[in-house]
């Protein structure tokens, strides 16, 4: 009796475990796919303010993809929220050549300048570049700015640095006789790009100072150099003209890491398996949410600077595509013809769905791969 008594009770422990686990896990979920959403709104947003800032009508301002959930009209706008949290539109009178022939001048966006066009096409990046300024310039303000500091924090087993018998503690202080002043450039720098040729640290623990000699490794499928270890991080409060000078570099440093991320894509250095898609980014960013609310925010200012600037390259069917319309019809004096227009966007629909497909699927095929690497961090 008290063995079944016993096997009961942990029968509910477990159960109740496993329930605790799937509800976690569903409020991850659940808070980034809102996060996301929030992205696709602000970006929204910005075409619909800009619309409505020169004067084009406004059909439809909608959230998401699909079957409507809700909506409600308010002057001659209808706000929706659709079932599926992967986009959204805003439609604007005068793109529909045979529905908007009777509509007012003022109000057609075909009618407006080229330069109040090209506003209301790039209003959608540009609010998501201004989203994730904020992120940043938020978490400088509240957390403060987290600097690499020349003190080791941990130093990985079996590594060119346990060898020669650097202890999680030690701080760097000279690099081949240079003096270590920014951690980045002096030591980081150094190592990564040494080519695995021997370099003298300096370094002091308990108040005595040492020099060891060792060779970097080459890391196992990359360009770069290490010799295993982990420099602390110091949190250190900021101004506010700091937040603002901060935000602007991190903002402006992650806008040239889409540029990077594609040029290694194109050049082959990065594989097309290591591109990810909605499940992906579900998927890293409730991992992150796991490890901390200030990491969660970093991904998602990573992801609105990234949706701001791959809306912009000029690929038929994004903000980008219309934008290079917009600028041949600049140069030419007079409108690409329509006809023209949607055969190119049919050719770039097709192309993004394939993409699109072909990405879903690295995204479920590489699964378990992104899981056994989020382990490991």
């Amino acid at each position: 009796m008290v063995f079944i008594l016993e096997m009961s009770l942990i029968k509910v422990n477990v159960m109740t475990n496993v329930n605790a686990c799937v509800i976690i896990v569903f409020m991850e979920v659940f808070i980034t796919i809102l996060a996301l959403s929030i992205v696709v709104f602000i970006h929204e947003m910005g075409h619909l303010l800009a619309a409505k800032f020169v004067g084009v009508g406004v059909y439809e301002f909608s959230v998401g993809m699909g079957p409507k959930i809700a909506q409600k009209k308010f002057k001659d706008t209808i706000y929706s929220l659709r079932l599926l949290p992967i986009g959204g539109f805003v439609k604007l009178a005068g793109l529909d050549d045979e529905k908007d022939k009777k509509i007012p001048d003022q109000i057609n966006f075909r009618k407006k300048s080229i330069s109040r066009r090209a506003l209301i096409i790039s209003a959608g990046s540009i609010m998501n570049l201004i989203l994730g300024y904020l992120v940043f310039f938020l978490l400088f303000y509240f957390i403060g700015f987290s600097k690499i500091s020349p003190s080791i924090e941990k130093v990985v087993l079996d590594s060119p640095a346990s060898r020669a018998g650097l202890m999680a503690g030690d701080e760097i202080t000279f690099i081949n006789d240079s003096k270590v002043d920014d951690v980045y450039e002096d030591v980081i720098s150094r190592i990564s790009q040494s080519k695995g040729d021997s370099i003298s640290l300096t370094f002091n623990r308990d108040g005595s100072s040492s020099v060891v000699s060792l060779s970097p490794e080459l890391i196992q499928g990359k360009d770069v150099y290490r010799i295993g270890i982990v420099l602390s991080a110091i949190q250190e409060e900021t101004l506010f003209l700091d937040c603002v000078r901060l935000s602007a570099k991190a903002t402006w440093g992650h806008v040239l890491l889409v540029f990077k991320s594609l040029d290694m894509l194109i050049s082959g250095e990065a594989e097309f398996k290591d591109m990810t898609g909605p499940v992906g980014i579900v998927q890293f960013a409730s991992f992150s949410l796991t490890k901390s609310m200030v990491s969660f925010f970093e991904i998602m200012a990573l992801i609105t600077i990234s949706l701001g600037v791959i809306n912009l390259f000029p690929f038929p069917i994004l903000d980008g595509g219309h934008l290079f319309f917009l600028a041949l019809e600049g140069i030419r004096k007079r409108p690409v013809s329509k006809r023209v227009e949607e055969i190119v966007n049919g050719i770039g629909v097709v192309f993004l769905l394939v993409t699109m497909v072909l990405i879903l699927f690295n995204d479920i095929f590489f699964w378990k791969d992104r899981v056994d690497l989020l382990d490991k961090l």
